[in-house]
């Protein structure tokens, strides 16, 4: 059998989702978060739901943060819309963690997966002439 055909049961699908709720704020008047965390709430996510019913603002806070990341110098690209969704329905288990202003403005977000590999035969190498790939900055990873 083919290392790269689906085998029944392991194949990742979408979910119906409901409609994309649109925050009731600007994303340019969210105050940045300190590294300390001061003036800002961490909340634990438990659910992909709860991540689900803020995913509108999600997407928002990437865009927002690549605008701001160096004055915009930077070749990365923030999180699309169909990233966010996609492992916000296939990655089992979903949880992880949201920072808000103390209005209650999303600041942040870290979602916690554990690895999932959709192929049958996979190895991973280090070696492998792409494995340290970067988005082209000039850093590299290197401050």
């Amino acid at each position: 059998m083919d290392g790269n055909l689906p085998i029944p049961g392991w194949n990742a699908h979408r979910h119906p989702s409901s409609p994309i709720a649109q925050p009731k704020y600007r994303f340019q008047d969210v105050p940045k978060c300190e590294k300390s965390l001061e003036g800002s709430v961490i909340q634990e996510v438990t659910t992909r739901e709860a991540f689900k019913e803020i995913m509108g603002e999600m997407v928002l806070l990437c865009n927002e943060a690549m605008k701001r990341s160096r004055a915009g110098r930077t070749a990365s690209k923030p999180l699309s819309l169909e990233y966010i969704a996609d492992r916000l329905d296939v990655d089992d288990p979903c949880f992880g963690y949201i920072i808000r202003s103390s209005e209650g403005h999303l600041q942040g977000f870290i979602t916690v997966t554990t690895f999932t590999n959709w192929q049958r035969n996979f190895k991973w190498d280090s070696l492998h002439e792409v494995a340290f790939y970067y988005d082209d900055d000039g850093h590299h990873g290197h401050d």
